[in-house]
């Protein structure tokens, strides 16, 4: 009775399911390294924070 009742109620219309998984996707858990001559070009940064008194420091170049 079941089979007919979904035979006159869908007919030919295809059902989709979709199954996930939640397991764990093994991948590289660390940051890769920069090159030495990538670190030598990097520009140095300013200290953070305020200035001592009578300091003067550069202002940031615009990009």
């Amino acid at each position: 009775m079941h089979a007919r009742m979904i035979e006159d109620t869908l007919g030919e219309q295809l059902i989709g399911h979709i199954s996930r998984d939640s397991t764990a996707i093994e991948a590289r858990e660390s940051i890769a390294k920069k090159d030495k001559v990538e670190a030598a070009q990097a520009k140095p940064k300013n200290k953070p924070g305020r200035p001592k008194k009578g300091e003067v420091r550069p202002s940031p170049e615009p990009m």
